[in-house]
């Protein structure tokens, strides 16, 4: 592995090493897929055997051409001794007991992408498998729904589950809702952002991420369905990723629709970036005040934390919008939601959202 000064001296579109990529052969009689990649800043790799797809992490040895097979715990394995010969990796897997040859074919170029070839999908599509859901019936305040689950297969040792929902029904409207309720899951060749999730945590540090999602309902009525979407990621990044976010759908159109739309320039401001599609929409300082309106924080802290953050997203709920500011990870345990009654917003409402509030279940 390079040292920071030699890093610092190395510039990133360097030639990569040839043995930079993404590849498929053997160990001993072995299939195997492995994936070796070299940064200015860390040498690093996986592997797997096809019969198992289960990773194991690749760390840069005591010298060029030596890779460790590195458990969880740090501890050293096997070792890798190789070279690239006319285009090809050849050399040795050793455990101190036994020598298997090793022979390896690319399958994949070096990248400089923000990817890189522990992220390719030729190193990962051969671990994936026929996706298999599961379903079963459920009920919300005595409406029926179906909950399907995805869960990954064995080898990514219980690290990924995804579970959604569908409503009853066939008309266009209900159909449009369930097929975006249905965009978690994965493509039917497995793919989606689970596995990039993955991928990208394989690229950080040569294992896989963990991904958990569950998309659930909070109200169903006729008109309207509430929606809480949580995720828990570890994606490569320097902490896990965590989002717990309400949703609201129209089932009378068919769409999502933000309740924060339904708000006058009085309590929401909106603000459109350049090269950026959408809106920023912020709560004003007294709009803020109002819904804080009772509210107890668990200290000064979260006191200030919540009060002065602008970002807030809002769901629905009978007779209330729930309102959940949107903190930044060092302040997450304080964001408890706010439930609003719609009379106490209704001074706020714009016309459409007069009109909406009407409709909306008490």
């Amino acid at each position: 592995m390079p040292s920071l000064a030699q890093a610092k001296d190395e510039p990133w579109d360097a030639p990569p090493p040839a043995w930079e990529g993404v590849w498929a052969g053997t160990v001993g009689t072995a299939p195997i897929h492995a994936c070796l990649d070299h940064t200015p800043y860390q040498e690093k790799g996986a592997y797997y055997y096809d019969r198992v797809k289960r990773l194991l992490r690749l760390e840069p040895g005591p010298a060029p051409g030596k890779w460790f097979e590195q458990a969880i715990d740090g501890k050293n394995g096997a070792l890798w001794t190789i070279a690239v010969q006319d285009g090809a990796l050849t050399g040795a897997w050793s455990d101190g007991k036994k020598v298997l040859p090793l022979r390896l074919a690319r399958i994949g170029g070096p990248s400089k992408d923000y990817g890189g070839p522990c992220a390719d999908m030729a190193f990962h599509r051969p671990r994936l498998d026929a996706v298999h859901l599961s379903t079963k019936a459920a009920l919300l305040e005595g409406a029926k729904y179906t909950v399907t689950t995805f869960k990954a297969w064995p080898w990514f040792d219980d690290q990924a589950e995804i579970s959604t929902f569908s409503l009853e029904g066939s008309s266009p409207a209900i159909t449009k809702v369930n097929a975006l309720l249905r965009l978690p899951l994965p493509k039917p060749g497995g793919t989606g952002e689970w596995l990039d999730c993955m991928a990208a945590n394989v690229n950080s540090i040569g294992t896989d991420g963990e991904y958990w999602r569950a998309v659930e309902p909070t109200l169903i009525t006729n008109r309207w369905l509430g929606v809480r979407d949580s995720t828990e990621s570890s994606c490569g990044g320097a902490h896990p990723n965590s989002d717990n976010a309400p949703r609201t759908f129209d089932l009378a159109r068919g769409v999502e629709v933000d309740p924060l739309d339904w708000f006058g320039p009085q309590a929401v401001h909106r603000e459109h970036y350049d090269g950026e599609t959408g809106e920023a929409k912020t709560l004003t300082p007294a709009f803020r005040k109002a819904i804080l309106l009772g509210w107890k924080a668990d200290g000064a802290e979260c006191r200030d934390a919540v009060s002065q953050q602008e970002f807030w997203r809002v769901g629905i709920a009978r007779g209330a919008l729930v309102f959940s500011p949107e903190l930044p990870r060092v302040a997450m345990a304080c964001g408890d939601d706010i439930k609003v009654p719609l009379a106490r917003l209704r001074p706020w409402f714009n016309q459409e959202g007069r009109a909406i509030a009407a409709l909306l279940p008490r």
